[in-house]
């Protein structure tokens, strides 16, 4: 059965399919990207990846939401939206036609490897579907509906032969990542930047994934909030933040550059500051590295200048699709968990 893993991230999904070639133990990946639509603007900004977009109206999704509306106008897969989900009214109606409208687009796109069922993973990137604490009894946690997301995923993606639709965390996400990934050592730092927020973990045990949170920083969703909050979004500052988060050499053309440094420097670089001083001991900047992933990894480039010893920053080997590979290696996990049960 193929395994399918999905980041639903601020700006974009990615989604990774992941399988074994006859007589090969090793997992292997493969992203899988919409063809290039002719009548859509806005193919190159994403360079394949879904536009994390629908039209609540149309139900469209994706490129064709994106054609209906545009993107400063179209709505994303949000906590919001997920939440509308488990609503048996019609709000929740209308949620669960645009995921049907998601699914189909999923099964129908060409480079999905084959059409047999696919056990699915979801990383959602900024979702908390836990209920805010009560402000008279804050020690008390919300009742968490992700398990009832979940169920009503799975009876929506049966259907269309979609099974499984577990959700995992960043952090597991990034473990199974590294896991997988030959490459990483002892003592390297991970910093993953997505939308909701970036955290660093320093891995302590690659072949198991082990490690430990180190600091964390503001996301993507914190830099676009401070743009609609001094000169408002449109279309053409949305869409030179998508090329420049897909390209970081693209930064001469965006033109709220003087804005994102400030932001980086203020909000974003701080975060990281404690992981990058460790790097730079002596003793440790020849052995240790800091690798960067995630959907927001552009917002972080500028420090490569500022280490002493350049190879110790690298980009992930998969920047953009990194939590989509890590949600797939958690699909293959789990159909082999389910198939032995």
């Amino acid at each position: 059965m193929l395994t399918v893993g999905i980041h639903v991230g601020c700006l974009a999904i990615r989604i990774s399919q992941s399988y074994r070639r006859p007589g090969d133990s090793s997992i292997c990946f493969e992203p899988v990207e919409w063809p290039a639509h002719a009548h859509t603007q806005w193919y190159g900004c994403y360079e394949g990846a879904l536009p994390n977009a629908y039209d609540p109206l149309s139900g469209k999704v994706g490129y064709e939401a994106l054609d209906e509306v545009g993107l400063a106008e179209a709505s994303r897969f949000d906590t919001a939206f997920f939440c509308r989900m488990l609503d048996d009214g019609e709000q929740g109606k209308q949620a669960r036609h645009v995921w049907k409208r998601f699914l189909q687009a999923l099964r129908r796109c060409p480079s999905l490897r084959v059409k047999e069922r696919a056990t699915v993973v979801l990383n959602l990137d900024g979702v908390s579907l836990v209920a805010p604490s009560s402000h008279w009894v804050p020690w008390r946690r919300g009742d968490d509906q992700t398990p009832n997301l979940e169920k009503r995923l799975r009876s929506l993606g049966q259907a269309y032969g979609l099974m499984g639709f577990k959700t995992i965390s960043d952090r597991v996400a990034v473990q199974c990542y590294v896991i997988t990934h030959h490459g990483f050592q002892l003592g390297d730092l991970f910093a993953c930047v997505g939308g909701a927020c970036t955290r660093i973990w320093e891995i302590y045990d690659p072949s198991r994934g082990s490690m430990k949170s180190l600091d964390s920083a503001v996301g993507i969703r914190d830099f676009i909030e401070t743009l609609d909050k001094t000169d408002g979004l449109d279309e053409s500052v949305l869409r030179a933040l998508l090329l420049f988060l897909q390209q970081p050499d693209r930064l001469d053309d965006f033109g709220a550059r003087p804005r994102l440094e400030v932001w980086q420097k203020e909000k974003l670089f701080p975060g990281t500051l404690t992981a990058l001083r460790k790097m730079s001991a002596p003793q440790a900047a020849s052995a240790r590295r800091l690798w960067i992933g995630g959907e927001g990894a552009s917002l972080l480039a500028p420090w490569k200048d500022r280490v002493k010893h350049s190879d110790a920053v690298r980009w992930a080997p998969d920047t953009l699709y990194l939590p989509a590979y890590g949600a797939a290696v958690a699909a293959h996990q789990y159909h082999i968990h389910s198939s032995e049960e």
